[in-house]
């Protein structure tokens, strides 16, 4: 059976069960996915689908162009159906699909950064004829040990990885360094770094649009998230952004809140902030999608790949939509 949950009342009724089920998965967990929709715009359409013991939570909503999306999409590394593990999940999804055949106000579906074991991709590319499914750009992990010394305690890095490591730690040694897990938001901070780089054209006037600010400063506030930082002579230089939910030692970046005066503080500010973590604990840390364009190739062992799920529901739409995402996915599929 299928529920169809389209208010906020609706969905703050969802809040133990999804948690139940949600597990570590950090994306898909209720507060992540419940703040997130405060940032979206269009017709909220969580599916809650139930049978005996079995249940399973799809968190769509569907946007002003009538496309059925995730909550999290635009915000998030990854996302997919939350499910009881034990669940007999064709019939979930098979329903699923049923049901946004029949919302007459759904033209599309579009779903973003889903992981390559997802059972949504899976079912769906199955059950949805000639829908497109292309690779999404990758995410990336590090396993850390417990170490004082992390860049000699990685396994697989050579003589030159440590001497690269070493040089970027040494940049970052005329920089103070602090964590902020309270108080505060950041916000100042962050309006400083993100005209610093707009003025310095690395990045454009809609460069992290207000609206994720407010994300991450509502997701900062709860106590999940928690914002490393540089400082030189009291002005911020740089700010990163990760999230505190799941296992506590596993750790996510968000790659959309990065800013910096200087691009090679980047790196710098993800080399400190790793090895002051080691000192205390071994960890797994997510660079989510954005790690690549800071070089730190050597110190991310695992790969990763998500994936775009796309279907129309008209024979008309359908064969524009296709044509579009082949001429901007060529090759990806």
């Amino acid at each position: 059976m299928i529920e169809i949950v389209d208010s906020d009342s609706g969905f703050d009724a969802l809040r133990d069960t999804w948690n139940e089920m949600a597990r570590d998965e950090a994306w898909n967990s209720f507060l992540w996915c419940r703040e997130a929709w405060k940032c979206q715009r269009g017709s909220l359409r969580i599916l809650v689908w139930s049978r005996d013991a079995q249940r399973a939570i799809f968190p769509f909503f569907v946007d002003a162009k009538g496309t059925l999306r995730l909550i999290g999409d635009e915000l998030s590394d990854g996302g997919d159906v939350v499910c009881d593990s034990k669940a007999n999940l064709y019939w979930a999804f098979r329903e699923a699909a049923d049901a946004v055949s029949e919302m007459r106000d759904v033209k599309r579906v579009w779903l973003m950064k889903t992981p390559a074991n997802s059972q949504l991709l899976a079912h769906w590319s199955a059950m949805w004829p000639q829908c497109v499914v292309f690779k999404a750009p990758a995410t990336t992990f590090l396993h850390v040990p417990e170490t004082n010394d992390v860049v000699r305690a990685m396994p697989g890095l050579k003589r030159k990885d440590h001497g690269r490591l070493d040089a970027i730690a040494r940049f970052a040694d005329g920089y103070s360094f602090e964590l902020r897990t309270g108080g505060n938001f950041p916000r100042a901070e962050i309006e400083e770094l993100r005209a610093a780089m707009r003025a310095q054209g690395r990045r454009d006037a809609d460069f992290l649009p207000d609206a994720w600010v407010a994300f991450a400063e509502r997701l900062f506030s709860a106590g999940v998230a928690e914002v490393p930082m540089f400082f030189k002579d009291g002005a911020p230089q740089a700010l990163a952004f990760r999230f505190r939910g799941g296992k506590a030692a596993s750790l996510r970046w968000l790659s959309w809140i990065c800013l910096s005066r200087d691009p090679r503080l980047v790196s710098a500010l993800y080399l400190r902030y790793i090895a002051e973590k080691a000192k205390h604990e071994a960890f797994t840390i997510d660079f989510g999608t954005g790690a690549y364009d800071y070089k730190l190739g050597t110190f991310r062992p695992q790969i990763s790949a998500n994936f775009t799920f796309r279907a129309s529901k008209t024979r008309l739409g359908r064969w524009c939509d296709l044509a579009r995402m082949m001429a901007r996915h060529r090759g990806a599929w």
